[in-house]
């Protein structure tokens, strides 16, 4: 019975003691909980930015893309074209220089009007083409001839607005190089192979 009394006292000291147990776990929890809710986590604890700071950040990225869209620089020895969104392509365009323009409503298309050549030639790297582009023909008595050809030709500035307007930035495939063909050919007939 002493065995019995023992064993039995052993087991309610461990209820006890589990009870105890949970409750101490339980209420480690709500002071955690309790810790929780008034951290800084809570939304209206947190700092958000003032309206002042989003408005001065918008106001320094819009002047950053003026400056950058706002501004072009026209090389050496071109002319630039202006399109612009709500009227079409400018009948003036800029000179050589800085030059200031609406930012992304205006577009600036830069021309070459140096001094260029066009080559039309047997040989494949020596042309544009990269492959045979030399001019076949006929002579005066019919025999069949070759020729390569290299044309030199400039843009005039003031002329480059309706260029870009009816012909586009591939005026060389499109006006140079079967313009040359065909005087080349008419030239050709004049004359006999001998």
């Amino acid at each position: 019975e002493a065995l019995k009394r023992n064993n039995y006292s052993t087991v309610v000291d461990a209820r006890q003691t589990n009870v105890g147990l949970v409750e101490a776990i339980k209420n480690k929890a709500k002071e955690k909980t309790k810790a929780f809710s008034s951290s800084s986590l809570h939304l209206s604890a947190m700092k958000f930015p003032s309206l002042k700071y989003i408005l001065q950040g918008l106001v320094v990225l819009l002047i950053v893309l003026m400056v950058w869209d706002g501004f072009t620089s026209i090389p050496a020895g071109h002319v630039g074209v202006i399109y612009d969104r709500g009227r079409g392509v400018l009948s003036t365009g800029f000179d050589e220089g800085l030059h200031a323009k609406i930012p992304f409503w205006q577009v600036v298309e830069k021309f070459d009007t140096r001094l260029q050549a066009y080559t039309m030639s047997l040989e494949p790297g020596e042309n544009v083409r990269y492959a045979d582009d030399s001019i076949e023909s006929l002579t005066r008595d019919g025999q069949k001839v070759n020729i390569d050809v290299t044309i030199q030709f400039r843009v005039s500035g003031t002329d480059v607005p309706w260029i870009y307007q009816n012909i586009g930035t591939d005026y060389v495939e499109k006006v140079v190089r079967p313009g040359v063909r065909n005087v080349a050919r008419d030239v050709v007939t004049g004359y006999d192979s001998t």
